[in-house]
């Protein structure tokens, strides 16, 4: 299975960390994030992953380099412009970065996971693989459940028993919200998903993508694994 690592972003809430690093060279512990992610990926047999990078993005391929000295293999997606002899950053969003690596690489022919390039991440992916798989799902959000007072910094997923996502709430008052599973911002995609994202432009996962597909009744299901 292939991955792919969300490292576009600025960082601009974690400021002034990032004003000289992008955020999945940032560390924690003594170890860059984006090792840890890369730790977690190849404990679960993932050696083939694609990066987008846009802002410091010479930075972060530099100190990955071609994936040799991690027995993996890496795919770059620079996202920006060139301007007077200059690299000039643009994101495309989440899904807008997704669908141009499809677009230029044609990466994804089968189940692939979507992860984000500054989080910690640890949890069974055999199940979480094996619910995607099980409830033939397009898409597949990985959940987690959190304390009531906490789900106004979360989006929060609505869904029936067997899993299937009716709506999302983004960042609701605690007395709107109408659960405390929010997304962990880890999704699983089958290929046809290239067929709800715009070929170009920017397009987001989160606040776009997977609300169309709830509004749309496609198999979406929010799976919460340990």
């Amino acid at each position: 299975m292939k991955a792919m690592i969300l490292a576009a972003g600025k960082g601009t809430r974690v400021a002034p960390f990032t004003l000289d690093a992008p955020k999945p060279l940032l560390k924690v512990l003594g170890e860059p994030v984006i090792d840890r992610i890369l730790g977690f990926l190849k404990r679960n047999h993932v050696e083939d992953v694609v990066l987008n990078t846009s802002y410091l993005g010479d930075k972060l391929q530099s100190y990955l380099g071609d994936g040799s000295r991690y027995n993996m293999s890496f795919t770059f997606s620079y996202e920006g412009v060139k301007s007077n002899g200059q690299m000039i950053s643009k994101p495309l969003g989440s899904a807008g970065g997704l669908s141009e690596v499809q677009q230029r690489y044609g990466c994804f022919d089968s189940t692939f996971m979507v992860i984000c390039g500054d989080a910690i991440i640890d949890f069974d992916l055999d199940y979480a693989l094996a619910f995607h798989k099980s409830r033939k799902s397009l898409a597949t959000v990985l959940t987690k459940e959190v304390p009531w007072n906490k789900v106004s910094a979360y989006g929060v997923v609505d869904q029936t028993e067997s899993g299937q996502i009716l709506r999302f709430q983004e960042k609701p008052n605690q007395d709107e919200a109408v659960s405390n599973k929010v997304s962990t911002g880890i999704y699983l995609f089958e290929p046809e998903i290239f067929d709800y994202i715009p070929e170009h432009g920017e397009y987001d996962i989160g606040g776009e993508l997977l609300p169309l597909l709830a509004r749309m009744g496609e198999p979406l299901h929010g799976c919460e694994t340990p």
